[in-house]
C-alpha cells in the first residue's frame, strides 16, 4: 500500500485528493481574488441592484409585511458571461437554461484547468466534482409565482394595454390572476 505524504496511514481506496479549485464569487471570478478579498477582509454587501430584485416592488422595512423582504442589501455576482460558443453548446440551449447551471459548469471547468487538466485529458472513470449551490438562479427564483406577482402583474399590465383592454377590464384580470 502507498503512504500519504501528510500522513504515517497508509492510503486507502476511499482517499480524496483536492488537486483542483475554481470559484465565481461576489467581487472574486478567481481564486487569487478571493483569497486577496478574504485577507483584505472585504465585504462585498450592497443595495440590491433592481434588475435583480426591484426595491419598489420587494422592500417593505417592516419584516411583518407578507411576501416582501425588509433587507436591501445583498452579496451578488456581477459580470459573469457563459462563453457558450467556445463549449459548443447550442445558444437556444443556453437562454432556455438557468444561468446558475452555465456558472456551476464554468466554475468545475475552472477546477479542472486548475488541475491541470481539460476534457481531453481528465480520467471519466476516476473523476469527480463536488458542487455547491443554493438553487437562488433567475428561473428558480421566478418559479415562486406568489413572490414574483409584481414582476408578473407589470407583465400582464404591458400585455393589456397592448392589446388595448380598458383600464377596468385589466385591473378585474389583474386581481383574478393574483387569487
Amino acid at each position: 500500500m502507498e503512504h500519504n505524504n501528510n500522513s504515517s496511514r497508509p492510503a486507502s481506496a476511499s482517499d480524496v485528493a483536492v488537486i483542483g479549485m475554481g470559484c465565481v464569487y461576489p467581487g472574486a471570478h478567481t481564486l487569487k481574488q478571493l483569497w486577496e478579498n478574504i485577507l483584505a477582509r472585504r465585504r462585498q454587501f450592497r443595495t440590491m441592484p433592481d434588475q435583480r430584485l426591484p426595491s419598489a416592488d420587494y422592500f417593505d422595512p417592516d419584516p411583518q409585511t407578507p411576501d416582501k423582504t425588509y433587507l436591501n442589501r445583498a452579496s451578488v455576482i456581477d459580470g459573469f458571461e457563459f462563453d457558450w460558443a467556445t463549449h459548443r453548446i447550442p445558444k437556444s440551449t443556453v437562454e432556455a437554461t438557468d444561468i446558475v447551471h452555465w456558472l456551476a459548469l464554468d466554475t468545475a471547468l475552472k477546477a479542472l484547468h486548475d488541475a491541470g487538466y481539460d476534457r481531453k485529458t481528465i480520467s471519466k472513470d476516476s473523476s469527480g466534482v463536488v458542487l455547491g449551490n443554493t438553487l437562488t438562479g433567475e428561473q428558480t427564483r421566478s418559479l415562486s409565482m406568489r413572490l414574483r406577482w409584481p414582476y408578473v402583474r407589470k407583465s400582464l399590465e404591458a400585455a393589456a394595454q397592448a392589446r388595448g383592454l380598458s383600464a377596468a377590464v385589466t385591473a378585474a384580470l389583474s386581481e383574478t390572476m393574483e387569487e
